[in-house]
């Protein structure tokens, strides 16, 4: 018993997909917001090298450079 690849497979397929897409953009949004008022407890994974950004250990923002 297999499954016949169809026009109506992909199409349901497609739909599932872009359901998802949106889903994962709303969950983006709304860790994108909660980390903006995030108090931020900063720290540096000494192991990581001097190039990588200290992040928040509560949820996980990269601290920003100020740029020279």
């Amino acid at each position: 018993m297999g499954v016949t690849l169809n026009v109506e497979l992909f199409k349901k397929l497609q739909k599932a997909k872009k359901k998802a897409d949106a889903h994962a953009m709303n969950v983006d949004v709304a860790i994108l917001s909660l980390q903006n008022i995030c108090d931020h407890e900063w720290v540096s994974d000494p192991l990581a090298g001097q190039y990588e950004p200290s992040y928040c250990k509560i949820c996980g923002k990269e601290e920003e450079k100020p740029l020279n």
